[in-house]
């Protein structure tokens, strides 16, 4: 998930919406079943507790999101600022990397860059240099990248690594080698 337990804590602390609006809350996103007697702090950590052990990381976030969103609407800038409690709540959500302008919550931090130009002038170029080798060992961590396979990622940039370390050491020298030690110890040693 992609809020905080602190946030989603901070959240039921200032979740001042009313008995009824909270019951609405439980019906309107199926855990009418989770549904707790008690004050409203009781019930709105509830709500949020249930939301997270029930709903699917990414419905659940979209779930906080608009509820975070819609009690901070409520608020006026004035305590937005002022009201301890939801100053608490907007600095959990800033270390969550998100940030409460304009009405919505927006990631402190760009997007990623889109990749696909950049990594197909590489491979191409590597084609071209008939680094056909190291051109598959980059298109298939480029791929697991995307993908958010990291470990596999990181295993195919060495293999690239490697094979591009070999076969720059053997067109510099002319020479034979088996492995990158051996390729990068003659190039320190040249």
């Amino acid at each position: 998930m992609r809020f905080s337990r602190k946030t989603l804590a901070n959240l039921a602390r200032v979740m001042e919406i009313g008995h009824t609006e909270l019951n609405a809350l439980f019906f309107e996103h199926g855990i009418e079943d989770a549904h707790v007697t008690g004050n409203q702090r009781d019930k709105a950590l509830a709500f949020l507790s249930a939301v997270e052990a029930r709903k699917v990381p990414s419905e659940a976030d979209e779930i906080v999101l608009e509820v975070t969103e819609r009690l901070l609407s409520l608020r006026s800038e004035y305590v937005r600022q002022h009201d301890p409690g939801i100053r608490r709540l907007l600095a959990s959500l800033n270390l969550d990397g998100l940030d409460y302008r304009d009405g919505h919550l927006v990631p402190t931090t760009p997007e990623p860059a889109t990749l696909g130009p950049q990594i197909s002038a590489l491979e191409i170029d590597l084609a071209n240099a008939g680094l056909t080798t190291a051109g598959e060992h980059y298109r298939q961590a480029s791929d697991n990248f995307v993908d958010g396979n990291w470990e596999a990622c990181n295993g195919q940039l060495r293999s690239f690594l490697e094979d591009l370390l070999i076969v720059a050491c053997e067109r510099l020298s002319g020479g034979v080698f088996k492995n990158t030690s051996s390729a990068l110890q003659h190039l320190r040693d040249r």
